[in-house]
Formats: structure tokens, C-alpha cells, sequence
């Protein structure tokens, strides 16, 4: 996530904020041409977007995914997270772009990052505390300055001011930390009002933090909030937004919520924007093809649509389009337990499982596989370097044989040193269709390895337990997701303290065990030095230890499908931004 140059798809967004009017772009005056131009709307007045899941509530802290493309238009990010390239002026180790909310993003080449020196205390281990105590040490403090559009307003006109940010920050201490809030308050030390249109992030003393934008704290309109408990402030905002984004609430009822563009917003945005919710793909589908919506949107890909989107696609029913998302599947093997310490035995796995042939069948175009734990879309996604793993099962089984992994009765199992068949649980979520499609899969190209693999499904409670398998490391291959961000961080995935273990109390996400101290070294580095530089290539130096050492096979980034109408034009979906972040561009028309 990151962005220092505003990208200039999104200029039409700091022409809403700045309180922009009709005329105050010249237009082109009309010019004779010898065939008829094509017929292209300049805005369609509405714009009807299906989307999969409906919203909890419309708190802008919430960290919703189904609410997300409605509360960009509501109350629009100071700061927009995108994958790498996917906006034009993306800086690299920067993914992160601007939204017009704020008048910059604060860099430490433009002064808006600085390091200051400041004096802590340490406890008798040498840790830093905030509690009084006779031992002292100065340490570098991150300091940064966000500088607030002054033309934003609030819907009821009012402006929006440093201390509506201010406000946002101390709401979010007083409450219940949601999704949204846990990693930006650990980011904030302190947080103040500057002026009437600047504040001050510190992030704790002695943290060097790449993702430091996360302290930029959204708005809340202060004016009218500021006299209820802060633990009430979601439950007033929830069905009654006050943003200073381009629209407004009109009305919501069930399946329905509708925006309407504000009087002062730039007619650059269509008068109104109706969002329809529907259970899954195939209805969305259903609805796109009937004329009833434009767009739609899915974080569900369901394979068995995929020979109807295919067929849309063929007969251009439909446009369908797709993202690598947020969610990456992978198979974690526990290298602690013979014979996976063996990285051989790792490496036999992944190329005799087939998952060029799973990605196919499933996703056929849509999804791609994944070489490393970062994605090709990502900035830190190194072009050359990487181990990789192509569908070889007879080059697996002769890594098996290396690794002393022989069927030396020829009853089609092989054998471990002790002679013993070879045999190994899988374990992985129920209810989850894709999972148990992927084990299954597993099973089989195992099974012609000579390797025997038993599948268990659990429950998702039981499966992501504190005391169930993979925090305490009871097992042998577990399958499931994580989440993947725009900026990379992998510290609570990789890093050596991230083993779950009774010396952290069984808290971290390394479940495969692995720590290798080169690699460590280089995703301390990547995950605390500011320099873009040197982030790139620490990931990179990550990656390549990664993908030789294998603790972690991974499959592939689940896709986000959009679909629409023939003749809508513009639309530029992302992996981490918000389906509307350029709404102002769409267009109905032919190309």
C-alpha cells in the first residue's frame, strides 16, 4: 500500500474536494470528421453495482469488505491502498496513492516524515516501557505531518478539520479496536491538531514502520459527535453516514441501498449510485445479464460458473473481468516432523502436485499460480531469482528417492527409514467447498508419488482454534488462507519469533515452523527501513531463501470477478482498492 504521486485518474476526486463547478474545465470544441465519432455518454446518470455481500453497517472503521466500495464514495480515504502498477504513479515500495483528502502524502524526501531523538524508559530486560524507572536511552522516533484538504466539507456543510481527525484517533482508543483500527493504533504513540488543517502522527519511540500512512485517521464529524460516548459513535454513524465524500445516503432497505450524488460535488460523478446485493455469483450473473445492474462484483468465485462466464465472455454477453484478491490459499507443512524436515521431501511435494492443472480447472484465465508467498502484482515480487516448481512428478519422485523415501515392497507406498509406510493427515476447513476440491486434488497427485495423504475437515473455529492444531503446531499439512496486503509485511508469517511456542504463548503465525536467520534478517529489514531501495531488495533476498527452504506451498490468490455490460467502459478494478475508486471514469458506450 502507498502512494506519493497522485494518479491522475484520480484528479477528477481532488476536483470534488476542492468544491469544483461545472465549467471549470474547458471543453473541446467539436471537430469535423469524416466518419461518425462513437457514441459515448459523458456520464450515466445512474450506475447500478451488484455486489455479493451486503454491509454489516456503514461505520467507515468497520474494515468491511462488502462495505468498502460504498464508503470510498461516503468518506474517501486519506490514503488508498492499490497493487503494485495498477495505478499509474505508484511509487515502488510505495503502495499506496492519493485520494485528494489529503493535499500530499508525507514523505521523508518532501519533510512530511522526519526521525527525531526522544529519551524512554527501559525495564530490567532492556525493554522499552512507559512506566517511570532509573534507566534511560534515547531512541529515534518517527514523526509524521498530514496536511488536510481545506475545501473538504461534510454533508450538512460544514468543514472538515484537523480535529475531526484528531477526534476519529481518540474515538478509536475509547472502543472496541475493530478490524480496521488494531494495526493503526499500534502505529500511533500520540496524535494531535497542528493547525485547523494539520496533524501529527508519533509512532512509538524506536519503531521504524513502512506502513507509518496507516497513522493518517479518517475523519468523524467531531461537530456533531463529539458530545456521545465514544463507544456510541459507531451505532450513531452505522445507518446515518455524515461523510465529506461526493455523495449521500438516500435511502437503504433491504438488498437495496442507494447513493445521490451532493449538490456541490463535481458533475463529473453520476447523479446517483444504487447498490443491489445478492447471495452469490450466479445471481449477480443473472442480474447483469438481465440489464438490471451494470457492474457487479464478487470475492466468491465459484467454479461452477466458470463455463457460463466463459460462454458470456465467447458470445460477448458480458464483459468479465478479473483480479488476483486479498485472500491466498496454501498448504502448510510442519518441518519439524520427519520427513518434511527434509526440504527435498518439500520440494517433492509441490512439484508433484499439480496445481498449473488445479488452477486451470478451477479458475481456467481468472487465477494463476503463485511461485512465492508474495504475488506477481505485488511490487516486492522479484523478476528473476526464485525457485520454482512446475507440475515434475517424475523429477518428485526422484527427490523422494534422494531423501531415503523408497517403496521397497512394491505395494505402491513408500517407506520412511524405519520402515514404516509412508503417511500424512491434511487437514483443512469443512463447509468450504474450494478446500476440500484442492485436497482432494492433493490427495490424489500424492497418491501417485506413492505417498498416502488422509484428509480431515474440521470445523473453521476448531480448525483456527488458539489451543486447536496450527497455533500449537499439531500437525502435519494444514490447508487455508491468509489475507495478503499491498504492502507485503510477512513478520508474523515468517519471522523466527513468529513460531507458536510456549515463549510467546502460542501467538504467532509461523505454523510450519520454519526460521532460517538470513531470511529473518532480511524481513527485518524489509519490514523497517524506509528506504524503497532497500525494501525491494530484502524482500527479494526473502523470497529466494522462501522458495528454496519451502515451509509453505503456495497455491494461488483467490480472484475477484467483476461483471458488466458490454458497453460500459473505464472500469480499473484492483486488488486492494475499492471497485468505485474511479467511478468518475466510467462510461457506457462504444470504444
Amino acid at each position: 500500500m502507498v502512494f506519493p504521486q497522485r494518479p491522475l485518474a484520480l484528479l477528477l476526486l481532488v476536483c470534488l474536494l476542492s468544491s469544483c463547478r461545472p465549467g471549470d474545465t474547458a471543453q473541446p470544441s467539436p471537430q469535423p470528421s469524416a466518419t461518425p465519432a462513437p457514441t459515448i455518454q459523458p456520464v450515466l446518470k445512474t450506475w447500478r453495482i451488484g455486489l455479493s455481500e451486503a454491509p454489516i453497517d456503514l461505520y467507515p472503521y468497520s474494515g468491511q469488505s462488502a462495505a468498502a466500495p460504498i464508503l470510498a464514495l461516503l468518506y474517501p480515504p486519506p490514503v488508498l491502498p492499490v497493487s503494485g502498477g495498477a495505478l499509474q504513479g505508484v511509487e515502488p515500495a510505495l503502495p499506496y496513492t492519493s485520494t485528494g483528502v489529503l493535499t500530499r502524502l508525507p514523505t521523508i524526501a518532501n519533510g512530511g516524515v522526519i526521525t527525531q531523538t526522544t529519551t524512554v524508559f527501559l525495564d530490567a530486560t532492556g525493554a522499552v516501557t512507559t512506566t517511570p524507572t532509573e534507566i534511560t536511552t534515547e531512541v529515534i522516533q518517527l514523526v509524521v505531518t498530514y496536511h488536510w484538504n481545506p475545501s473538504l466539507r461534510w454533508s450538512d456543510g460544514q468543514p472538515v478539520t484537523a480535529e475531526d481527525s484528531v477526534f476519529a484517533y481518540n474515538v478509536a482508543r475509547a472502543s472496541t479496536p475493530t478490524p480496521e483500527t488494531v494495526r493503526r493504533l499500534e502505529l500511533t504513540a500520540r496524535y494531535e491538531a497542528v493547525d485547523t488543517h494539520t496533524t501529527r502522527a508519533y509512532l512509538p519511540p524506536g519503531l521504524s514502520a513502512p506502513d507509518y500512512l496507516l497513522t493518517a485517521w479518517l475523519p468523524l464529524p467531531r461537530h456533531t459527535l463529539g458530545d456521545i460516548p465514544a463507544t456510541k459513535v459507531r451505532e450513531r454513524l452505522a445507518w446515518a453516514p455524515l461523510g465529506y465524500g461526493p455523495y449521500i445516503l438516500a435511502r437503504s432497505q433491504p438488498g437495496e441501498l442507494i447513493l445521490s450524488r451532493r449538490p456541490d460535488a463535481s458533475t463529473a460523478y453520476p447523479d446517483q449510485v444504487s447498490f443491489h446485493f445478492f447471495a452469490d455469483l450466479a445471481s449477480l450473473r443473472t442480474e447483469v445479464l438481465a440489464g438490471r445492474v451494470d457492474v457487479a462484483i464478487s470475492h466468491l468465485f465459484e467454479p461452477d460458473q466458470l463455463p457460463f462466464l466463459s460462454q458470456d465472455q465467447q458470445t460477448k454477453a458480458l464483459q468479465v473481468l478479473s483480479v488476483p484478491g486479498p485472500v491466498w490459499e496454501h498448504l502448510d507443512i510442519n518441518i519439524d516432523i520427519r520427513p518434511f524436515d527434509d526440504p527435498r521431501v518439500r520440494q517433492a511435494l509441490a512439484l508433484g502436485m499439480n496445481r498449473t492443472g488445479l488452477v486451470k480447472d478451477l479458475f481456467d484465465n481468472h487465477a494463476q499460480v503463485m511461485d512465492s508467498w508474495i504475488g506477481p502484482d505485488s511490487w516486492a515480487y522479484p523478476t528473476e531469482g526464485l525457485s520454482i516448481y512446475p507440475y515434475d512428478p517424475e523429477q518428485a519422485k526422484r527427490l523422494l528417492d534422494e531423501a531415503g523415501l523408497i517403496d521397497t515392497d512394491g505395494d505402491g507406498i513408500r517407506e520412511l527409514e524405519s520402515g514404516q509406510p509412508f503417511s500424512a493427515t491434511l487437514l483443512t476447513s469443512s463447509g468450504t467447498p474450494l478446500r476440500e476440491e484442492i485436497a482432494r486434488r492433493f490427495q490424489a497427485d500424492m497418491q501417485a508419488l506413492g505417498l498416502r495423504v488422509t484428509v480431515k475437515l474440521l470445523p473453521t473455529e476448531a480448525l483456527y482454534s488458539q489451543e486447536g492444531p496450527l497455533f500449537r503446531r499439531q500437525f502435519t499439512l494444514a490447508l487455508f488462507g491468509w489475507l495478503r496486503a499491498a504492502d507485503p509485511d510477512g513478520a508474523v508469517l515468517w519471522g523466527c519469533l513468529a513460531v507458536p511456542g510456549s515463549l510467546n504463548a502460542w501467538s504467532g503465525n509461523n505454523f510450519a515452523g520454519w526460521c532460517d536467520l538470513a531470511a529473518d534478517q532480511a524481513l527485518r529489514e524489509a519490514t523497517t527501513t524506509l528506504d524503497g531501495a532497500l525494501r525491494r531488495a530484502a524482500y527479494n533476498h526473502h523470497q529466494r531463501r522462501f522458495t528454496v527452504a519451502l515451509p509453505v506451498i503456495p497455491l494461488f490468490a483467490r480472484p475477484i470477478v467483476i461483471l458488466a455490460l458490454p458497453d460500459v467502459r473505464g472500469l480499473r478494478p484492483d486488488a486492494f482498492a475499492p471497485l468505485v475508486w474511479n467511478i468518475h471514469q466510467w462510461r457506457r458506450g462504444e470504444s
